[in-house]
């Protein structure tokens, strides 16, 4: 028996967009049988994020040590690879007592298999980008494109198989949408990993990640040895101040709401609004 994880908020759980792109597409609610198995499904996101900590060289998370830190490494990617069989096992299972057909049962596996490869060929580029010393434009592009792969096709691919799920084709505006609002979330993401409450705060600044916020500062030709010599001291506060200063968080803000003016401009009944990342605290917080 495999430990038991919840390493991704419900929110942004894998099982969250599936049970709203069946909802969208069925009209019906998930029963709570359907609910259990969801959960279960939910393992495909510790499972990544297990192995994203590994690829990062994180040393917490949620607070804790992550898991390659506290069992080893070797343990930590075969717990990794027994959750995402589980998690497939708990998929095949919900899609027998949903009753899908035989078709959508195929295309979901191929979803799934889809989704996989999008996530490694993300790491691909995150681990590319964190090579490079110095700034090139391209790496911006790069960023969102792995953005898109990678935090994109979360929301993209669970909401497809849940309206897949439910024995109906794909909206491909949900899609659409679902590749600006993982941008957003990415973007926020990034943001707030130089804040206190974050699992590991600057802990992309001092791995050397090349997130957007970096990217920018390195744009501008800002001093990275500043911002080390507060971190130095743990003086988080005004390491802040120097990388996320008002040039970068407005650059970023501008970032997110050109994705959300796309989404705006798509014709949908979807109600995608609890998947809107608050990208206004990008202006205000401190």
């Amino acid at each position: 028996m495999t430990k038991q994880f919840k390493l991704q908020p419900s929110n942004k759980s894998f099982e969250n967009y599936i049970k709203l792109g069946y909802e969208f597409n069925s009209i019906k609610k998930i029963t709570a049988e359907q609910n259990k198995l969801l959960k279960q499904i939910s393992k495909i996101d510790d499972s990544i994020l297990i192995l994203d900590d590994i690829i990062d060289k994180s040393e917490l998370r949620n607070g804790k040590p992550c898991l390659y830190k506290q069992e080893g490494l070797q343990e930590a990617i075969v717990q990794s690879e027994i959750l995402k069989s589980e998690a497939i096992s708990s998929l095949i299972k919900l899609m027998k007592i949903s009753k899908t057909n035989q078709k959508n049962q195929l295309e979901i596996l191929d979803k799934i298999n889809k989704f996989f490869k999008s996530i490694y060929l993300g790491e691909q580029i995150d681990f590319k980008l964190g090579k490079l010393n110095k700034f090139e434009n391209n790496q911006i592009d790069q960023y969102f494109k792995m953005v898109s792969l990678f935090t994109g096709n979360h929301i993209k691919f669970g909401l497809e198989i849940g309206q897949l799920l439910s024995n109906n084709n794909i909206d491909l505006k949900l899609s659409e949408i679902a590749i600006s609002l993982g941008i957003i979330r990415q973007i926020c993401d990034d943001f707030n990993d130089y804040f206190d409450e974050h699992h590991e705060p600057f802990g992309d600044f001092m791995t050397k990640k090349n997130r957007l916020p970096e990217l920018l500062f390195k744009k501008n030709k800002e001093d990275r040895s500043n911002v080390l010599k507060y971190l130095k001291k743990n003086n988080y506060k005004e390491a802040r101040k120097i990388i996320l200063n008002s040039n970068i968080r407005q650059k970023l803000y501008n970032f997110c709401n050109e994705e959300l003016e796309k989404i705006n401009k798509i014709k949908t009944n979807f109600d995608y609004s609890s998947l809107i990342e608050d990208f206004k605290q990008i202006l205000t917080k401190e």
